[in-house]
């Protein structure tokens, strides 16, 4: 605050380079975005890379002016390795600051969540469909249902529902059968289901599934009934 509110006759160079000694990149961030052109030093970006803090380095490659961003905030945002950071990035940062690189990352952290909140949210010019790729190798049934049910058709494909259904899980299965548009819906997931044999989730599907999926399950339990 003193760097930003003092009057030039006040104000000493001793201010910036304790904040740079303390090296907390919030205030750093903030500095960055705040002070003065006459008071802010390229000293500050290198502080806020070497603290090595994901959010501030994804906050100061959304906020930061031209003059004083560089591109050693991406690499730095990439080498801290959390992927939450590296899907609001490739959300939110300009078009000159974003990297193919940040995607490349994202897909390296393998996290389910932040590669399904990728595939749903990012423009058309940072999705890859390598994205979908690492979601389906992760094999989170949670996710995998979200990005049946939410993302866009040019970005959806037919190994997300082989992969919900591979997983076995019974709740995400379920709320595929009662959720997801019929040019994602397969009759497989109501046999995955089945298999599953949670007898909870079967009755929600026979009695919340559209009538032309829960006739599966009706066949289904028909069929074994007469095996016996």
């Amino acid at each position: 605050m003193a760097g930003l509110l003092l009057p030039d006759a006040e104000y000493k160079a001793e201010i910036a380079q304790e904040l740079i000694r303390r090296a907390e990149a919030e205030w750093l961030y903030y500095i960055g975005r705040d002070w003065p052109d006459k008071r802010y030093t390229p000293a500050i970006a290198g502080a806020l890379i070497a603290a090595g803090n994901a959010e501030w380095l994804y906050r100061a490659g959304r906020d930061w002016l031209d003059n004083r961003y560089i591109p050693d905030i991406a690499g730095a945002l990439m080498a801290a390795g959390n992927a939450e950071w590296f899907y609001l990035a490739g959300r939110d940062w300009p078009d000159k600051r974003y990297t193919p690189a940040i995607a490349e990352a994202l897909i390296a952290a393998g996290n389910a969540q932040w590669l399904c909140y990728a595939g749903r949210d990012w423009p058309d010019n940072r999705y890859t469909p390598a994205i979908a790729k690492a979601l389906i190798a992760a094999g989170d049934a949670e996710w995998l249902y979200l990005a049946g049910r939410d993302w866009p058709d040019k970005r959806y494909t037919s190994a997300i529902a082989r992969a919900l259904v591979k997983t076995a899980n019974a709740e995400w299965l379920y709320r595929a059968g009662r959720d997801w548009p019929d040019n994602r819906y397969t009759p497989d997931i109501a046999i995955a289901l089945m298999v599953a044999g949670d007898a909870e989730d079967i009755s929600r599907a026979i009695h919340e599934w559209p009538q032309e999926r829960s006739a599966w399950i009706r066949a289904y339990q028909r069929s074994n009934f007469l095996l016996y």
